[in-house]
């Protein structure tokens, strides 16, 4: 994976959230792939920062892009601070978003 890989569609973005939530914070190592294109905690939440392109409903509502980038922040910060179950308790309430499945609280 290098550094500026995305998420090509709303099915790759939702993907990459599932790899973050097995495998965040300590990605595996690939061996085809160079040291500097290893996949880090930091590339993967910018590959999901980007990746909200592909959602027509992040595009139209800044309220609701701000909301899931602070969730996609706070999921970050967590999975640094080692809170392994709060984070994917944040990631899972950001796909849900995504996905329809749950109204985004705005605050």
């Amino acid at each position: 994976m290098s550094d500026s890989w995305e998420p090509v569609n709303k099915q790759d973005w939702h993907d990459h959230v599932s790899m973050v939530l097995v495998y965040a914070p300590d990605f595996p190592e690939e061996d085809y792939l160079e040291p500097h294109e290893q996949l880090t905690l930091k590339m993967a939440f910018a590959a999901l920062r980007t990746g909200l392109k592909h959602f027509a409903s992040v595009r139209r509502d800044s309220s609701l892009r701000a909301r899931v980038v602070g969730l996609l922040d706070r999921a970050e910060r967590a999975y640094r601070e080692d809170r392994i179950l709060a984070a994917g308790t944040v990631m899972q309430e950001v796909d849900d978003i995504l996905r329809g499945l749950k109204t985004p609280t705005l605050h």
